[in-house]
């Protein structure tokens, strides 16, 4: 085969570089609608954003459980006996429940959950009497263990503070808030109840290994699993907002009633308990209105399987279309609310002092 001459390469050279400055006005052209080429980078969730948001969804602190030595089983049962505790995965996985609150803090296309992070805040919020499973051993048998590594320091912490009152080790197995071995002074030091001893075990199965190289912390480092989290599809069964008008009776006379809305989730056409004292899928919101007016306002609600708020835009009256107000949810075209056929019955009696009517209905008829 002949050689290229000087000329063919230079030839080839220049198509190359048209074919770049062509590459380069296309992405370099601003995209219309103000849109980017690249969407945001997804990056692990900081602690500062751990910290808020256990804060604000689990302030009960001295409810937070702790476990190593494979012992989730013994978590798990012990929640079942004994609601109101939680624990890693019930914090920070969503486990297929797409009102977790995990959803109204982060955003699931760019966050990634963080093992260390979420752990450490776990440790540096929790309080009072804490109850660990499976980790008497953690000073011995489990010293690079997660719990010894990642959260034993910041228990020892709050024992320092005051913010935590005793370590305890459990029970294998027990699910008896009470069962306890020995007290943990945050370095190991195990000060044994009556009727145990040392020598007494508790975890499930061995401790992991979460020392050395990157490659081995990620084989062999017994971390909490981070289930991945997914933007759940929209619900494809009808569903219906219902609005309801709810009046606490003054003594003194009418214009002192206090009027409130309740946002409930239904059925399409299914009737609904208007005197319900709980199943909001909102709190309720203050109504300074005339008892026969409608929702005036803008406010998120948590509708229909969504992981997103909706959001319902209420007139405060009915206008030319029908409309008293509007949902809107992701994805969808706006929902029209209309006066509910209840809201011209008149109120129905609850209680001694209150009454309530259904005022507004959003029907999502798919």
């Amino acid at each position: 085969m002949a050689p290229s001459s000087r000329y063919g390469s230079l030839s080839l050279m220049g198509i190359f570089l048209l074919f770049l400055s062509f590459f380069n006005i296309a992405v370099s052209s601003p995209l219309p609608g103000g849109k980017q080429l690249a969407e945001r980078a997804q990056e692990n969730i900081s602690e500062e954003r751990y910290l808020a948001y256990c804060e604000q969804y689990f302030p009960d602190t001295s409810k937070y459980l702790f476990y190593s030595g494979r012992s989730e089983a013994q978590v798990r049962a012990f929640i079942a006996e004994n609601p109101g505790y939680v624990w890693y995965d019930s914090i920070f996985n969503t486990n297929g429940d797409l009102n977790h609150p995990w959803y109204q803090a982060f955003d699931e296309a760019v966050d990634l959950d963080d093992a260390e992070a979420s752990s450490q805040v776990m440790a540096k919020l929790a309080s009072g009497d804490v109850k660990v499973f499976g980790a008497i051993e953690w000073k011995t048998l489990g010293q690079t263990s997660f719990f010894a590594t990642e959260e034993i320091g910041n228990l020892r912490n709050g024992l320092e503070d005051g913010r935590v009152t005793s370590i305890n080790h459990m029970v294998k197995d027990t699910t008896d808030p009470n069962a306890v071995i020995a007290t943990d002074d945050g370095d190991g030091g195990l000060t044994y109840k009556d009727g145990h001893s040392a020598g007494e075990t508790n975890a499930s199965g061995t401790y992991g290994d979460c020392s050395g190289s990157a490659r081995k912390r990620q084989e062999t480092c017994d971390r909490p699993e981070l289930k991945p989290k997914e933007a759940p599809e929209p619900p494809k069964d009808p569903k219906s907002l219902r609005i309801i008008s709810d009046r606490w009776i003054s003594e003194g006379g009418p214009g002192f009633d206090e009027y409130t809305w309740k946002f409930f989730e239904s059925d399409p056409g299914v009737e609904i308990d208007v005197c319900a004292g709980d199943g909001y899928i909102r709190d309720p919101v203050e109504d300074p209105q005339e008892p026969d007016a409608f929702p005036n306002g803008e406010w998120p609600i948590r509708f229909g399987g969504y992981a997103e708020d909706c959001l319902y835009k209420g007139h405060g009256e009915i206008r030319e279309d029908g409309s008293v107000g509007w949902l809107e949810c992701p994805e969808r075209d706006p929902i029209k609310c209309s006066e509910s056929v209840k809201n011209t019955e008149g109120r129905v009696l609850c209680e001694t002092g209150r009454d309530a009517i259904e005022n507004v209905y959003c029907d999502w008829d798919m």
